[in-house]
């Protein structure tokens, strides 16, 4: 569930928490899975987390009972629209040792309360940015800036805004391109810059970074996998208990790779489903094999790449047609670095 109305989202809204039923194996499971000193990363999702802020406290602080007990260390941040992630609410959550939060916005103000509205209707920029002002003296803040062909050329207005409140220094943000992942979202798919065009504005905006004083560039670093959903021991767990590999797949029922509670597939099913996920396999791609980024994108996001179903290439990385910019933006900040460093 989501007190968000946002016309792109990829979910089918549900009513309602995770279940008691799904907690407690949830809370089994990490026990299980943190045995002789075990690693668990734990990222609160939804919909929208908070809106059950008491209940994901009461099961945070369970979860990380179970591990210490088994001496394994537990991690976790939350992706949220931030819009109730209030001082209070972020010292909670800090308190229980959540360490980052993710909130999104769409461009400037003006764009944004017109896109990120509550679910009733209703404006939500202002109220996102103080909250991820506040938060950022507890945890780290990351801001997803969300690209489409209606705001491209409105992020220095959006930089403005976000500069006017005090956020220059206290959080990062990176862009991201608006895509059609579901039918759900499928009425945004005109409004999709397509990944060569996204590239270009993002080399130009990694520019605007460094010249306005928000920081490094990143530099294309090597990559094992793409993401967790292609990795073995990852999974998305949905509050009915099933299990799923990337959260983009959590309205499918039929892309289900286990469960906690119930299955809705048969084993063979769910096997197959999670073959598909391990199976991924760039080097296997004729284009992928022959393309200099390969071991910085790993083929780029294996649901994509799985959907589009092709032989030679994967879902191109920006970096495949920015990378030469890339690096050269690196090279500046650094010498730029440097050079302040000597007067």
């Amino acid at each position: 569930d989501c007190n968000f109305g946002c016309p792109y989202c990829f979910e089918e809204r549900e009513k309602g928490p995770i279940s008691p039923q799904v907690i407690e194996a949830l809370i089994e499971m990490a026990s299980r899975d943190t045995r002789g000193g075990k690693q668990l990363e734990l990222i609160w999702f939804g919909g929208e987390p908070l809106m059950y802020t008491d209940l994901l406290l009461k099961t945070a602080k369970r979860i990380r009972k179970a591990v210490r007990s088994n001496k394994g260390y537990f991690e976790q941040s939350i992706v949220t629209n931030g819009y109730l992630l209030t001082p209070r609410v972020a010292k909670q959550l800090a308190n229980i040792g959540c360490t980052a939060a993710q909130v999104t916005l769409d461009g400037p103000k003006r764009i944004h309360d017109g896109i990120r509205v509550l679910a009733k209707g209703g404006p939500t920029f202002d109220r996102i940015v103080e909250n991820a002002r506040e938060a950022s003296r507890l945890m780290r803040v990351s801001i997803r800036v969300q690209l489409d062909s209606d705001n491209v050329d409105a992020v220095d207005e959006l930089l403005d805004e976000l500069e006017a409140a005090g956020l220059r220094g206290l959080v990062d943000f990176y862009f991201a391109p608006i895509e059609k992942f579901s039918n759900v979202c499928s009425n945004v798919s005109c409004r999709s810059l397509g990944i060569r065009s996204f590239s270009k504005w993002e080399s130009r905006f990694a520019m605007k970074k460094i010249e306005r004083g928000w920081g490094t560039p990143t530099y294309p670093a090597l990559k094992a996998n793409y993401c967790f959903a292609d990795s073995v021991y990852s999974k998305v767990i949905c509050p009915d208990g099933k299990l799923f590999k990337c959260w983009l797949d959590v309205s499918e029922p039929e892309e289900q790779i286990g469960h906690l509670i119930e299955p809705e597939l048969s084993e063979a099913e769910m096997l197959a489903n999670r073959l598909k996920w391990l199976a991924w396999d760039p080097f296997e791609k004729s284009g992928c094999a022959k393309c200099p980024v390969l071991p910085n994108c790993m083929g780029g996001c294996p649901h994509q790449g799985l959907e589009l179903g092709s032989s030679a290439q994967g879902e191109c990385s920006p970096l495949r047609h920015n990378l030469g910019e890339t690096i050269a933006l690196t090279y500046l900040h650094e010498r730029k670095i440097g050079e302040m460093k000597r007067e």
